[in-house]
């Protein structure tokens, strides 16, 4: 006679080799109806409640760590379509914790502004980077859409208005100590 602890192992051994058994006989249909729950909004609020969870962050930790998950990730970076999803999250990434900004309010601006530097109004066509995101870096008040020129202008000038002005003093004035240099003789290209 058994034990009620072999009772319970024997049990839990018939039990996983019947599961095992019939998801053999019935896989098509069980993918089938996992499909279905899955698309469903049940089985997508559900999957989002795992996905949160510690349970759900943990198996996706040690999947990304297995043989398989880094094949996966490797595979699906260097594809046309990784690529191209991985550089728009990044961007998304990248404007919400810089800025607190959404490509949404991003594009809004980008509108607004033609497409254009507030600043000096050369078009994004014209650039090889998209036009950079100013704010200010004490506030963090996101001021407009600069071409990488301009923005580095404002920084160099230490977002200063005196500096911009004392510049603008400078080059109004023409106080210059070599009056051509074109002319001077150096070994600059002629």
């Amino acid at each position: 006679m058994l034990t009620s602890e072999e009772k319970v192992k024997y049990k839990k051994e018939y039990l996983k080799d019947y599961h095992k058994k019939y998801y053999l006989e019935n896989k098509e249909k069980l993918k089938e109806q996992q499909r279905e729950y899955s698309k469903s909004s049940k089985g997508r609020e559900c999957k989002k409640r795992y996905r949160k969870s510690l349970q759900g962050k943990e198996s996706r930790k040690r999947y990304k760590k297995s043989q398989k998950g880094r094949e996966n990730q490797k595979r699906y970076r260097e594809s046309s379509n990784g690529k191209k999803r991985i550089k728009e999250n990044g961007r998304k990434y990248h404007l919400k914790q810089t800025y607190n900004l959404k490509i949404e309010e991003y594009n809004k601006m980008f509108n607004e502004q033609n497409g254009c530097c507030a600043i000096c109004g050369v078009h994004q066509n014209e650039l090889t980077q998209k036009l950079n995101v100013d704010h200010d870096h004490k506030s963090g008040i996101v001021r407009g859409l600069l071409c990488n020129c301009c923005n580095s202008g404002l920084g160099y000038f230490k977002e200063s208005i005196k500096n911009l002005v004392k510049a603008k003093q400078y080059l109004k004035n023409g106080n210059y100590i070599i009056k051509n240099v074109k002319n001077s003789g150096g070994g600059g290209a002629k």
